[in-house]
């Protein structure tokens, strides 16, 4: 099992290489990036405390996502990978407990949400199904992570997948609900026109 879960965050990370080949962000984007970065980072720090141990953090994924869908998902990917790497030494509790938690969890559970844009958003639905998929990811590799590098909290019986899934879908899940509620009733549209932003550039580059 362990095998294959590493094979399958290998395969994400050529996924990731193959979707930014050859992407040269241009310096305004360079800069959003880094003002998107810096805002998941704060509101990664501000963190709402829950009974089962867990805790919320205040929509820290809500700027990532919002870069993937409105401009790109790949100044999402590389946005989350940057916030990821700034966490690990700045926002408490986020530490590595080894080495190889930075590659099965904090690389690939936050830039996987740039994956929100990579349908058409035009339809609020396909943004909302993009939303979904970004954040059972985002969940998933936290839920792999916490039975890899924290099973020995599980209570008395309770498995370690049990466990792992409970505290995860209670704080991530949650976090990325309302996340998603939130982009539902953002101006996306205005957003998209004021920035230049462009959606379908994995399609594009696909296509190609």
């Amino acid at each position: 099992m362990t095998i294959l879960i590493y094979t399958i965050v290998a395969l994400y990370f050529i996924t990731c290489a193959i979707i930014l080949k050859g992407n040269k962000p241009s310096l305004k984007e360079v800069c959003l990036i880094g003002i998107i970065s810096a805002m998941a980072l704060i509101l990664r720090c501000i963190r709402v405390p829950l009974p089962t141990g867990s805790s919320i953090a205040l929509l820290g994924v809500l700027p990532t996502m919002l870069l993937g869908i409105v401009y790109s998902p790949q100044l999402g990917i590389i946005s989350g990978l940057i916030t990821a790497m700034l966490s690990i030494v700045l926002v408490p509790g986020y530490a590595p407990v080894h080495p190889l938690q930075i590659f099965v969890e904090h690389f690939p559970a936050l830039s996987v949400l740039g994956f929100v844009g990579i349908f058409d958003c035009s339809k609020k639905y396909k943004m909302v199904l993009g939303s979904f998929i970004s954040i059972a990811l985002n969940v998933l590799f936290h839920t792999v992570s916490g039975v890899l590098f924290f099973s020995q909290y599980a209570p008395s019986g309770m498995g370690a997948w049990t466990y792992s899934i409970t505290y995860n879908l209670s704080s991530h899940g949650v976090e990325g609900i309302i996340a998603i509620f939130i982009l539902t009733i953002l101006p996306i549209k205005y957003l998209k026109k004021t920035l230049g932003g462009n959606t379908n550039v994995i399609r594009e580059n696909f296509s190609r």
